[in-house]
């Protein structure tokens, strides 16, 4: 049985693989070399990249196709990713607000959880 596999490479380059690993691909052709800061594979397999040019995407089908889930999560980077067992991602920004989550992979928009207080 053949395991999906992420790699990433020099923080800039992200690969997959969905036959053990014996061959890779790009996934991540942003055109520029922005440096991912978090990564993670939700529950139901869709694969979520931040990037220090403050964009969070999702991928739900193996890194063919990535769409931004960043609408709703204040203007600071993600710099953490989060799941549960049912489903809810959860993103940590790099300043104001605190972490934030969403029950439907960012699509509609995303809910503070924790307020980081002064």
């Amino acid at each position: 049985m053949s395991q999906f596999l992420l790699r990433l490479i020099s923080l800039a380059n992200l690969f997959a693989s969905s036959d053990n690993g014996f061959l890779w691909r790009q996934i991540n052709d942003t055109g520029s070399n922005f440096i991912v800061k978090a990564l993670g594979v939700s529950p139901s397999g869709g694969i979520f990249a931040c990037y220090d040019n403050y964009a969070l995407v999702f991928s739900s089908d193996q890194g063919n196709t990535w769409w931004n889930r960043s609408t709703g999560i204040p203007g600071t980077e993600v710099i953490s990713l989060g799941f549960d067992s049912v489903g809810t991602v959860y993103a940590g920004n790099s300043s104001v607000d605190g972490l934030f989550f969403s029950n439907n992979n960012g699509f509609k928009s995303w809910q503070v959880t924790i307020v980081r207080r002064g």
